[in-house]
């Protein structure tokens, strides 16, 4: 693949190359395979790991950085802060995912959020690193497919769609249906292999299972 985009790069027929990766260990590999424009990387308050790793390595190179789950995947709800953080490293542009005009107008009249972070940020990031830790799915769906066909990043996403949804935007037959296919895992393990944050994933997945169903139950 790489030789065809090489190929294709030196033809004219594409401008650049570029990556994607959700493992900040695997960049020091693409340097080595070709010399590429962009990287696609996670960048938030949260996982830091990318911009403490290779940030300044690759300035250096002069690669363009795109930075993708500045919310963590829909777990940071703090927009303003979340591209304040971000805009502290000028070679980064965000992307942020927006199902709406709504969440788009918003979006633009904060990507210019002023910076630097003062103290009362740094409290603020302090408070919501505490509460979601490191264990949490991001949503990249490196963990798919899953040999019983249980959809774990929607699993794993539950208890954000309790708080940010309605009750009956979250529980309806068609999620309840996915949500009772956790019932089938066989806890072969591969998901947690592909995992780039080496997380939990089974004990994540019936963890949710059970909250679904005692918010189901409940009915609020």
């Amino acid at each position: 693949m790489i030789e065809v985009l090489i190929r294709e790069r030196d033809k004219g027929r594409i401008g650049f190359i570029g990556f994607s990766c959700h493992n900040p260990d695997i960049i020091k590999r693409y340097y080595d395979m070709v010399d590429f424009s962009v990287l696609m990387m996670p960048v938030n308050f949260v996982s830091t790991e990318f911009v403490g790793k290779n940030y300044k390595e690759l300035i250096d190179k002069d690669i363009g950085i795109l930075g993708m789950k500045p919310l963590g995947g829909g777990r940071i709800e703090n927009v303003r802060i979340s591209l304040k953080y971000i805009n502290q490293y000028e070679k980064i542009i965000p992307i942020i995912g927006m199902q709406s005009r709504e969440e788009l107008a918003e979006n633009l009249k904060l990507i210019d959020a002023p910076g630097p972070l003062d103290d009362e940020d740094c409290g603020i990031i302090a408070s919501i690193k505490a509460d979601l830790g490191n264990r949490f799915c991001r949503g990249c769906g490196y963990c798919l497919p899953c040999t019983s066909g249980i959809n774990i990043p929607e699993i794993n996403f539950i208890k954000v769609f309790f708080k940010q949804l309605t009750h009956d935007k979250v529980v309806n037959p068609e999620r309840t249906e996915a949500v009772s296919m956790v019932d089938e895992c066989i806890e072969c393990g591969k998901c947690e292999e592909r995992c780039p944050y080496d997380l939990n994933i089974i004990d994540m997945i019936k963890e949710n299972r059970d909250y679904y169903m005692m918010r189901k139950t409940r009915g609020y």
